[in-house]
């Protein structure tokens, strides 16, 4: 594993084990609890870590993507006939992107 691999990784664990350390303590207020463990939110927030630390950007740019876009399914109350194809065709791209990065990196 990559030194920004390992760095990217760690802060991700590190941010979401201080986050339920908070919820367990019962120091994050009720609002903050609400949108912290909404599951919509992880994928922005790893994303956003992961363009912090890691020296491969689109990572970050394809997990903010994913979050926005099940944000988007929430808010705009999309159809079943074109929501239920977002999710797998955003885990052929990642899958995709992942492939062609291991390609270029040899």
């Amino acid at each position: 594993m990559k030194k920004d691999d390992k760095l990217s990784w760690g802060a991700t664990l590190l941010f979401f084990g201080l986050l339920f350390l908070l919820k367990i303590l019962g120091a994050a207020t009720p609002e903050i609890a609400h949108y912290a463990f909404d599951t919509r939110n992880f994928p922005i927030v790893v994303g956003i870590i992961f363009l912090i630390f890691h020296q491969n950007r689109s990572l970050g740019l394809l997990l903010i993507a994913v979050g926005i876009f099940s944000r988007f399914d929430y808010l705009m109350q999309l159809t079943n006939s074109i929501s239920k194809y977002i999710w797998p065709g955003l885990l052929i791209a990642f899958g995709a992107m992942m492939i062609v990065g291991v390609k270029k990196g040899r």
